[in-house]
């Protein structure tokens, strides 16, 4: 099942359930005012990071798991990326920035593991998964900033 070209049932549970709370946190930063607000688009923006940094973890573990050629030092150079990127981005602390940098990570991670699905480095499936949740994600992270 996990040479499938289709994402096995609970990763599609699990990765559905994970846009829970960009879904909600987004609706709360366009609904509330003021600081509740800043709260909501706060707690957006460290979940956006958390995600980020966990599929640069994806990666890390394909790469470990013998996806591609293995552990090299590109495959791991570009598993550490998302985190340094996603923590760089809560840094600058601007919220009308963050949701657009984190996005545009996450945009880019996707382009990159489009890249990688076709050279062998992930499952077969691990595209399939992402575009969704992927689009999900960022359109959530854009959603409060476009709205404001």
């Amino acid at each position: 099942m996990m040479n499938s070209s289709s994402p096995p049932v609970t990763v599609w549970i699990y990765g559905a359930a994970g846009l829970t709370p960009f879904f909600a946190l987004a609706a709360l930063a366009i609904a509330l005012q003021d600081a509740a607000r800043a709260s909501a688009l706060h707690a957006l923006h460290i979940y956006g990071a958390v995600i980020l940094s966990f599929l640069g973890g994806c990666r890390w573990g394909f790469s470990c798991a013998g996806y591609g050629d293995g552990a090299t030092s590109r495959a791991l150079a570009i598993s550490v990326t998302p985190s340094l990127f996603a923590g760089g981005a809560l840094w600058i602390g601007l919220p009308n920035i963050v949701g657009p940098l984190l996005a545009a990570g996450l945009a880019a991670m996707l382009i990159e593991d489009w890249r990688a699905c076709r050279a062998g480095e992930t499952p077969p499936w691990w595209l399939r998964l992402r575009i969704p949740l992927s689009a999900g994600a960022i359109l959530a992270l854009l959603a409060p900033t476009v709205a404001a």
